[in-house]
Protein backbone atom coordinates (compact mmCIF):
# COMPACT_ATOMS: atom_id res chain seq x y z
CA UNK A 1 0.00 0.00 0.00
CA UNK A 2 2.88 2.37 0.67
CA UNK A 3 4.02 2.14 -2.95
CA UNK A 4 0.47 2.86 -4.11
CA UNK A 5 0.47 6.00 -1.98
CA UNK A 6 3.73 7.11 -3.62
CA UNK A 7 2.35 6.35 -7.09
CA UNK A 8 -0.80 8.33 -6.37
CA UNK A 9 1.20 11.30 -5.14
CA UNK A 10 3.40 11.19 -8.25
CA UNK A 11 0.25 11.20 -10.39
CA UNK A 12 -1.12 14.14 -8.40
CA UNK A 13 2.09 16.05 -8.98
CA UNK A 14 1.90 15.42 -12.75
CA UNK A 15 -1.69 16.68 -12.78
CA UNK A 16 -0.84 19.75 -10.71
CA UNK A 17 -2.95 18.55 -7.79
CA UNK A 18 -1.88 19.22 -4.22
CA UNK A 19 -3.81 16.86 -1.93
CA UNK A 20 -4.86 18.47 1.32
CA UNK A 21 -6.76 15.56 2.86
CA UNK A 22 -6.87 11.80 2.68
CA UNK A 23 -10.01 10.26 4.13
CA UNK A 24 -9.60 6.56 4.80
CA UNK A 25 -11.18 3.77 6.78
CA UNK A 26 -9.59 1.76 9.57
CA UNK A 27 -8.54 -1.18 7.41
CA UNK A 28 -5.32 -2.82 8.61
CA UNK A 29 -3.84 -2.64 5.11
CA UNK A 30 -3.17 1.06 5.79
CA UNK A 31 0.08 1.00 7.75
CA UNK A 32 1.82 3.84 9.54
CA UNK A 33 4.19 4.15 6.58
CA UNK A 34 1.18 4.70 4.29
CA UNK A 35 0.09 7.64 6.45
CA UNK A 36 3.67 8.93 6.63
CA UNK A 37 3.89 9.13 2.83
CA UNK A 38 0.79 11.33 2.73
CA UNK A 39 1.79 13.52 5.67
CA UNK A 40 5.23 14.06 4.12
CA UNK A 41 3.40 15.89 1.33
CA UNK A 42 1.49 18.02 3.87
CA UNK A 43 -1.75 16.08 3.39
CA UNK A 44 -3.84 15.59 6.50
CA UNK A 45 -4.85 11.94 6.99
CA UNK A 46 -8.34 11.53 8.43
CA UNK A 47 -9.54 8.14 9.55
CA UNK A 48 -13.29 7.64 9.64
CA UNK A 49 -14.69 6.32 12.91
CA UNK A 50 -15.04 2.57 13.42
CA UNK A 51 -18.46 1.19 12.62
CA UNK A 52 -19.59 4.34 10.84
CA UNK A 53 -21.06 3.14 7.54
CA UNK A 54 -22.49 6.57 6.70
CA UNK A 55 -19.04 8.16 6.96
CA UNK A 56 -17.56 5.41 4.80
CA UNK A 57 -20.27 5.87 2.18
CA UNK A 58 -19.61 9.62 2.10
CA UNK A 59 -15.86 9.10 1.66
CA UNK A 60 -16.41 6.60 -1.15
CA UNK A 61 -18.92 8.79 -2.98
CA UNK A 62 -16.57 11.78 -2.72
CA UNK A 63 -13.81 9.65 -4.20
CA UNK A 64 -15.96 8.52 -7.12
CA UNK A 65 -17.09 12.05 -7.85
CA UNK A 66 -13.54 13.41 -7.69
CA UNK A 67 -14.42 16.02 -5.12
CA UNK A 68 -11.65 18.08 -3.67
CA UNK A 69 -11.75 20.23 -0.54
CA UNK A 70 -11.84 23.32 -2.78
CA UNK A 71 -14.87 22.04 -4.67
CA UNK A 72 -16.71 21.56 -1.37
CA UNK A 73 -16.21 25.19 -0.28
CA UNK A 74 -19.22 27.49 -0.64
Amino acid sequence: MTQQARNTLMWCEKQGITPEFLIRDADTKFSASFDTVWTSEAARVLQIPHRAPDANAFAESSERMGLTPNSLSP
